[in-house]
């Protein structure tokens, strides 16, 4: 039995409608690994890319994106909770739920995380401070504001952003942090984990 594709969507500027005509689209593919294999002692792969061109494929194995969303993990946020769905095999609408049950400031680790690593490495570096770079860390910065501040999951565009405005977002997100009503750790972490269990019980019970 080969490993199956459990659901694709588009992550990346499209999500936030800044998507220009020379933009790549980036796509995430869950699968599932063959639990035979799995109960063998065998390792799924790690995520990886796939790049061709116009085209940035990231994939992931469920079990890697179940313990993302536990950690609260931006990048298996966005891919979860994307609006453009390219295949469903029936699980997002579930996950979905599962993962807004589970939202807690520990969302705040990646996505300061993310925030300063780009911040350092373009901006203030020097590298590229442009418009476009500027936004693009807005958009995440932006995201954690509302996650950790409404506990919901929005993907608002950013435009016009400067390294001074994003040093002000820096400063929002972390007063976000601190009045949050958002729980310190996910309140529900068994109900993630019991879904991994079922898909993978589901999985083998097809292959015989």
């Amino acid at each position: 039995m080969s490993d199956k594709i459990l659901f694709e969507t588009i992550i990346g500027s499209h999500v936030w409608q800044m998507n220009t005509l020379e933009s790549d689209l980036d796509i995430f593919r869950c699968y599932i690994a063959d639990t035979r294999d799995i109960l063998l002692g065998k390792k799924p792969k790690n995520v990886f890319d796939q790049k061709t061109e116009g085209i940035d494929l990231q994939i992931s194995e469920i079990g890697n994106v179940i313990e993302g969303l536990i950690k609260n993990n931006f990048n298996y946020l966005v891919a979860v909770h994307s609006p453009i769905v390219r295949f469903d095999g029936g699980i997002l609408s579930s996950l979905k739920n599962l993962s807004i049950r589970n939202l807690s400031k520990q969302a705040y680790d990646s996505i300061h995380g993310l925030a300063t690593q780009n911040f350092k490495k373009y901006v203030e570096s020097g590298v590229d401070a442009s418009t476009k770079r500027c936004d693009k860390i807005a958009r995440v910065l932006q995201f954690g504001i509302t996650l950790l501040s409404e506990g919901k999951i929005e993907f608002k565009p950013a435009n016009g952003n400067t390294p001074e405005t994003l040093k002000k977002l820096m400063d929002e997100l972390d007063m976000a942090y601190k009045e949050s009503k958002l729980p310190n750790k996910p309140e529900h972490v068994e109900e993630l984990e019991d879904f991994l269990i079922k898909i993978r019980i589901k999985n083998i019970d097809s292959f015989y």
